[in-house]
């Protein structure tokens, strides 16, 4: 998920340049926008849309030929914090859910449907590449998605603090050579088994795999590190442990994603399958480590616009209330937990917009740390 201001840094015609060269190379590949979290599973499960004898014959083909496939595409969408805005809503309960547990690739996963019956997904291996803005994520985001390992299963890319604008490519045109490289690769990886009906004997199939021998030892090291810089008593901001926790299992893809293209493009064909050498690991964990960074500068931009936002509504609810309020008050009528909301007044009270006093509960109660507005007396 790439995260920057809109128009400048132009993620929408990056996105549409990785969907166009998708669509040239495995168009079968890339799955329609999920509606649904039990539209979304029958996608998964291979269930072609109850429309299917009506769309055109080509889409229908693409549709046969990608459902072989069918929890292992992809899904490339603008505006990603538009999804994470619907999880709250009711028609997507679940989605959430169901997202983080197909990130962990399971090799089955069903459900029981109300419309389809039961829904199988086997040997899932889904891909989510989107965009979103700093402040569209801000406020689609709640507290808990840092916290809950939501966020962490993205790799979350901003702008690199020394951008500058790349030189225009005079040559638009869709480069070929790698198009035929990714097609290539894919027509050459095994296809999945295709489906089995009741009675048919199962093919024996062997398991095909990669060999990354070399690359265990420096991943182990990595993990180690990691997991001593997510330690309870380490100063790691909290919301970034769950990021820290899953980096060196994206370095492996990243690696796995390297050596299945020097496989393909240098000739190694001849020895079977891709080997992960030691080079692949370390290029990608240099990948991996300015995600890291990434993720932190992410947290801060973020971290700005809900301060803003929540500063922005302090001072709307003292704006109604001329004698002030208790913090006790503030934060419970913000619905926000109490550290932020102390954290927002210091910081207005600080810039000259709100005062401290004290008032007492009743005749008798004890007197309550309170706030109002700078220049606005009770009556």
């Amino acid at each position: 998920m790439s995260v920057a201001v809109s128009t400048y840094y132009r993620k929408s015609a990056g996105l549409n340049l990785a969907h166009d060269m998708a669509r040239a190379a495995m168009p079968h590949m890339i799955l329609p926008q999920p509606g649904s979290p039990e539209a979304f599973m029958s996608m998964l499960g291979g269930v072609l849309p109850p429309n299917f004898d009506e769309i055109p014959v080509r889409d229908r083909e693409r549709l046969v030929k990608g459902n072989r496939y069918a929890a292992q595409r992809g899904i490339l969408r603008d505006e990603l914090s538009a999804l994470f805005k619907s999880f709250g809503r009711d028609y997507m309960s679940g989605m959430k859910e169901l997202l983080m547990q197909l990130y962990d690739c399971p090799d089955y996963l069903d459900s029981n449907t109300n419309h389809r019956g039961l829904v199988v997904i086997r040997d899932a291996a889904l891909s989510i590449l989107g965009a979103a803005t700093p402040a569209e994520l801000s406020v689609s985001l709640s507290h808990n998605d840092w916290h809950n390992g939501t966020l962490a299963r993205f790799v979350l890319l901003t702008p690199e603090p020394d951008y500058a604008e790349r030189i225009a490519a005079r040559d638009t045109t869709m480069p070929q050579d790698l198009v035929r490289l990714l097609r290539q690769l894919h027509e050459t990886l095994p296809a999945p088994p295709e489906p089995q009906t009741i009675g048919d004997e199962q093919p024996a199939i062997e398991p095909w795999s990669l060999t990354a021998t070399e690359v265990w030892e420096p991943l182990h090291a990595y993990e180690r590190v990691l997991r001593d810089m997510t330690a309870p008593n380490s100063s790691l901001d909290d919301r970034l442990r769950t990021v820290y926790g899953r980096l060196h299992v994206q370095a492996l893809k990243v690696a796995i994603i390297l050596a299945a293209l020097d496989w393909i493009s240098l000739g190694e064909r001849r020895q079977g399958r891709p080997v992960v050498r030691a080079a692949h690991w370390y290029r990608a964990q240099q990948i991996v480590e300015t995600w890291r960074a990434s993720a932190h500068r992410l947290l801060h931009d973020l971290g700005e616009s809900e301060e803003a936002r929540l500063e922005m509504r302090i001072l709307k609810l003292l704006s109604s209330n001329a004698n002030g309020l208790s913090v006790r008050d503030i934060y419970r009528a913000l619905r926000s937990p109490r550290k932020p909301v102390m954290e927002a007044l210091k910081a207005l009270e600080q810039d000259g917009q709100v005062e401290q006093h004290y008032a007492r509960s009743g005749q008798h109660g004890p007197k309550a740390e309170c706030y109002r507005l700078v220049g606005i007396e009770g009556p």
